[in-house]
């Protein structure tokens, strides 16, 4: 069959007997001479045959952490989309080498003049990985099953602008209005409101298509054996261990010459380089500390670097105490110095942080938004909150993911806090637990790390720092944050829109439901032989469908 992976199979030796010419069967014990020449020929002929089906081309790609869920709806996690990115297709993609959003399986598309009203046409050649076609009428059922209140998707705020949107998910409508199929193949959309990134939100992995025979069939077993319109199709997942996908022959717009894909699990960053060094993994995505000066003082034609839209640090639960109390918070921020810890994390590719937004983004700000190191001031606000040298201050779990910066960085944490009186200990765990714990309010501080999916301020500050943010883990509530991304987010104008996002990002600065300490610049290992692969700057989500090898010399 199309896409499926074939494997030849021997069993017992049965298929043997029944290849010899005269029909005899191999003796038992000593064979005689006419056996073993009828055996040699036989175990010719198969190997020739076997050299004629070769191992399928494979790319295998070091995971650090397991993924949650294959569940666009359920998703909210980098290497989980990476993943679900190769399996699932939308409207949009995200062309990550021009920072644009482009068309999918979307033949064509148009914007009416006000940006209230989106049309599309969908590919009448995609197919599901069941082999039924894709309509336009697959789209309206993903879409409002990301906005269903029971699915409680992460993501449901990519859709909150749609016309009934709200209407829908308080149960006072059965459909959203504002997603209309105009026929099999055509779907329109109507806003309340314009939102110039909107395509990029139809890019994202969770407005994926998915189809609702498969989802309905599988119910809560369909976020780990997905079945999606992709490049590739699912074949297996073993925890913590590896997830394998399939080429997908039927894709109206790829055909990969890479016919698995193995996202092989490897949170030891030095074990993936042992791996990769032994030729047993194609791709390390992420370097171990100090290796990344040691491989480019070596000029390695492996090594891939671009800019990474990232921040790294730590934050709080902010409905609990202690750190309900902001001068609690702003005490923990003035006590870590980035300018000492970032040398220590041992690689050029670590800058200290300056704000929430990377640079190139729209809205950062050069001027040191943050405040910086100062002990007396932390030490003063600590005693105001009624913590005078620690005296008083609770006991607490806190949480890191596995990984050696994630080490680094919770020792020195550790040392920054004892130096105003509080013992803090971190507790690591998997990134998957980590993730359910920030969730259920059970990580009163723990190391976060955050990835933005495209390049615009509304992907670092809204999710995380909204009061109805997809990732408010941190339970953070500023009204007038609210009301300046809210603004911002219907703004059109590029200089509007930047002063908004400058005056939101120094409230919650100023708040400190979270503290930024550096941003990471992407750097991976790459085989040379592999070539035409598009590289962003969120390296989990390589788009291997369009990966060639490259001829050899």
């Amino acid at each position: 069959m199309p896409g499926m992976l074939q494997r030849t199979q021997f069993n017992d030796g049965q298929n043997l007997d029944r290849g010899l010419p005269d029909g005899r069967k191999l003796a038992a014990g000593y064979p005689s001479l006419p056996s073993i020449r009828r055996f040699l020929i036989l175990t010719l002929v198969l190997t020739l045959a076997g050299c004629t089906s070769p191992e399928p081309l494979t790319f295998r790609y070091q995971l650090p952490a397991t993924p949650v869920t294959l569940d666009p709806a359920k998703s909210n996690d980098t290497y989980s989309n990476g993943i679900i990115d190769r399996l699932f297709d939308g409207l949009m993609r995200f062309d990550r080498e021009n920072n644009l959003p482009v068309p999918e399986l979307a033949e064509w598309y148009q914007v009416s003049d006000d940006g209230l009203v989106y049309e599309f046409r969908v590919n009448p050649d995609a197919r599901f990985h069941n082999n039924r076609q894709v309509f336009a009428s697959d789209f309206k059922y993903s879409w409002e099953r990301l906005l269903d209140p029971e699915i409680n998707s992460p993501q449901a705020w990519l859709f909150d602008l749609l016309v009934g949107a709200d209407d829908y998910r308080a149960g006072r409508a059965k459909s959203v209005v504002g997603i209309e199929v105009e026929d099999p193949h055509v779907i329109r959309l109507r806003l309340r409101q314009p939102f110039g990134p909107f395509l990029f939100h139809l890019a994202r992995p969770a407005a994926s298509v998915v189809p609702h025979e498969e989802v309905e069939r599988l119910e809560q077993t369909f976020e780990h054996l997905p079945v999606g319109s992709g490049p590739y199709r699912f074949v297996s997942w073993q925890d913590n261990e590896r997830v394998e996908l399939a080429a997908f022959d039927g894709h109206p717009l790829h055909q990969p010459q890479v016919r698995r894909l193995i996202y092989e699990i490897e949170r030891d960053e030095f074990e993936a380089l042992r791996r990769y060094e032994a030729g047993e993994l194609d791709l390390v995505s992420r370097l171990p500390p100090g290796r990344l000066r040691l491989f480019q003082e070596g000029h390695s034609t492996d090594l891939r670097i671009f800019p990474g839209m990232n921040w790294s640090g730590f934050c709080f639960r902010c409905d609990q105490p202690p750190f309900n109390d902001s001068r609690v918070r702003r005490a923990f921020a003035l006590a870590v110095n980035r300018d000492v810890l970032v040398p220590q994390l041992g690689d050029p590719h670590y800058n200290a942080a300056v704000g929430f937004l990377p640079q190139s983004i729209l809205g950062h700000d050069p001027a040191h938004l943050i405040s910086g190191y100062d002990l007396d001031k932390a030490a003063r606000l600590l005693a105001e909150a009624g913590y005078s040298e620690g005296k008083g201050f609770p006991a607490l779990t806190n949480m890191s993911p596995t990984g050696e910066i994630e080490a680094l960085m919770a020792d020195f944490l550790m040392d920054a806090f004892h130096r105003l009186g509080i013992t803090v200990e971190f507790q690591a765990t998997s990134f998957d637990s980590l993730i359910k714990l920030r969730r259920e309010g059970n990580a009163p501080l723990s190391i976060r790390g955050w990835s933005g999916e495209y390049p615009d301020p509304e992907a670092f500050l809204r999710p995380l720092f909204h009061s109805r943010g997809s990732d408010n883990d941190s339970a953070y509530e500023n009204s007038e944050v609210d009301r300046l991304l809210d603004t911002a987010r219907i703004e059109y104008d590029a200089d509007n829109r930047r002063a908004l996002y400058q005056q939101a990002e120094k409230l919650i600065i100023k708040d400190a439901p979270c503290v930024v300490l550096f941003h990471r610049t992407a750097a991976i290992l790459l085989r040379p032989r592999w070539r035409n692969i598009p590289i962003g700057y969120l390296q989990a989500y390589l788009e291997i469908e369009r990966a060639e090898l490259a001829e050899e010399r």
